[in-house]
């Protein structure tokens, strides 16, 4: 039988810290103390800056390693890792490998009230940086193997030219909607979205939809496509339709590989409104990008696939994220039969996220294979935000963080619901959503430490959540950045913004600390 969720006691601060030592534990408070206050987190970068010209880099870096550096980040040597890998183990925590080197223009940007924080992204540079990247990710998923049941984090940005992404993205919602316009037979039947969201198609269209061979060439011809004939639409049918002589939306973005999506003008529509499904090809150079991109991410699924390590695609910007999602999906395929290797991303913060999710578990039930994801609330919003004004569409994100809790809730439990060919990182440091995963985990008697749930909270954030899931058997994680001090500054700051943002929960945390250092101080 499943552990109640009532053995879990998330203000236990004795029990939950029962692993640090005391001058962790003081590192610990120190560090909160001064994430609460504004100057130091909005002037950190410069007064860091400072630091290094006057007292010099090695006494800064000292600084850090002794403060926010050693309660964030595991080491810079893959010694320092794997001590502190052993050190959550014993504490019945896994790790989550996180390679935190970025570089350091990029500033990083909060709204308070909402806690939100950008999160990094990695800039094309060349594809030299890219083949260096891709060996840091195998050094970090041949570090995870020396564990069992480890987990690495990688992003598809690290591996290749973003526009080359961008470009698939594209294409993807052209043909998506080239896939509406054939089938449509009047307005689709959109599910109910709150506080005026823009429509989104009822993910139950795309599942039950099928295009037989009337429907196709009728559709084809409508939309008058440039250098096909009736013959050119059969074979075109002929190659997309399954056995069965239909078309459903799954065989229609199978049939939609990463090369051919980049590669082959499909087609180029003649009727009015033909640029909405006019896909033009890659350039030759951007050929051989995406190339180089799908070889970089197979290398690394092939790797955690010998090592029997989950490897998690992050999430990244809309403007690129359904490439991202759609090569995720296609490793799933291919490498999750019997093992949940490749794991994908949602950011339940998105308004279309619960409908992807649908159709994606869907298509994993037909092509059986266990589908697996890593369910956050998102780290974008600012930009996305910014970006949706400046091109003056929709906002793609739910108005209130009320909203983004509901969806996360509800994704979650259509995920438990299929337990028995779904696994899942939750992904959160928000305590109700923490209790609210462990009763519905126990409604579907989905067992802790068998079962395919899994709980991550960061390194040096939410302990009290982390070691009171991990000793009461849940299969809890803590994503462990690493990487030289320098060159994980901006994670730094960012997480110096984010404390201080996340108000409630850091207050809490920061008490339960101070009163456990008061305990010990008066019991020695």
């Amino acid at each position: 039988m499943p552990l109640k969720p009532a053995t879990l006691d998330f203000d236990n601060g004795q029990a939950a810290l029962s692993a640090k030592s005391t001058a962790e534990l003081m590192r610990a408070y120190l560090v909160f103390r001064a994430c609460s206050i504004p100057f130091l987190v909005h002037h950190g970068r410069s007064l860091l800056s400072l630091s290094e010209k006057v007292l010099g880099r090695r006494f800064t870096n000292w600084m850090l390693r002794k403060t926010f550096y050693g309660h964030f980040c595991a080491g810079e040597t893959p010694e320092e890792v794997q001590k502190t890998i052993e050190k959550l183990r014993a504490s019945g925590i896994g790790a989550i490998l996180d390679y935190a080197a970025e570089k350091d223009s990029e500033a990083p940007k909060v709204i308070p009230s909402e806690g939100v924080i950008s999160a990094r992204i990695f800039d094309y540079d060349s594809e030299a940086a890219c083949d260096r990247n891709l060996s840091i990710f195998e050094s970090c998923i041949q570090t995870t193997a020396a564990s069992p049941n480890g987990f690495a984090a990688i992003k598809m940005t690290a591996l290749g030219d973003v526009a080359v992404l961008e470009h698939i993205t594209n294409t993807l919602h052209k043909t998506r909607r080239l896939f509406r316009k054939i089938g449509s037979s009047g307005e689709l039947t959109p599910h109910t979205v709150r506080h005026n969201q823009p429509k989104i198609h009822s993910p139950q269209y795309y599942i039950d939809r099928t295009l037989n061979w009337d429907d196709f060439q009728k559709g084809m011809e409508i939309l008058n496509i440039r250098g096909y004939n009736e013959r050119d639409y059969r074979v075109l049918f002929d190659s997309i339709a399954q056995h069965d002589g239909e078309i459903s939306y799954l065989d229609w973005i199978e049939f939609l590989q990463p090369q051919n999506l980049a590669t082959r003008p499909f087609f180029v529509a003649g009727s009015a409104d033909g640029s909405q499904y006019s896909l033009e090809p890659l350039s030759k150079d951007m050929q051989l990008k995406l190339d180089n991109m799908i070889k970089r991410v197979e290398k690394l699924v092939q790797l955690a696939a010998d090592k029997k390590v989950r490897l998690m695609i992050d999430a990244e910007q809309t403007y690129f994220q359904p490439a991202i999602d759609h090569i995720a999906l296609l490793m799933q395929r291919k490498y999750n039969k019997t093992f949940p290797t490749v794991y994908t991303t949602y950011q339940a913060y998105l308004t279309d996220s619960w409908s992807r999710v649908i159709i994606d578990l869907e298509r994993a039930r037909r092509q059986q294979y266990i589908f697996a994801c890593k369910l956050v609330r998102g780290a974008y919003m600012v930009a996305e935000r910014k970006r949706a004004i400046d091109l003056g569409y929709s906002d793609p994100i739910w108005p209130t963080i009320e909203d983004t809790h509901a969806n996360y809730h509800r994704i979650l439990e259509e995920i438990l619901k299929r337990f028995d060919r779904t696994t899942v990182m939750v992904a959160s440091h928000n305590e109700a959503t923490m209790k609210f995963t462990v009763q519905t985990m126990d409604e579907f008697g989905i067992h802790p430490e068998t079962g395919g749930v899994f709980f991550g909270q960061l390194l040096g954030m939410c302990d009290h959540v982390s070691f009171a899931l991990g000793p009461a058997g849940y299969k809890a994680y803590k994503y462990v950045p690493y990487g030289p001090i320098h060159e994980v500054l901006p994670y730094l700051l960012r997480r110096a913004e984010e404390n201080s943002s996340v108000v409630g929960g850091v207050v809490k945390e920061r008490k339960m600390i101070w009163e456990e250092i008061q305990r010990r101080k008066h019991s020695s």
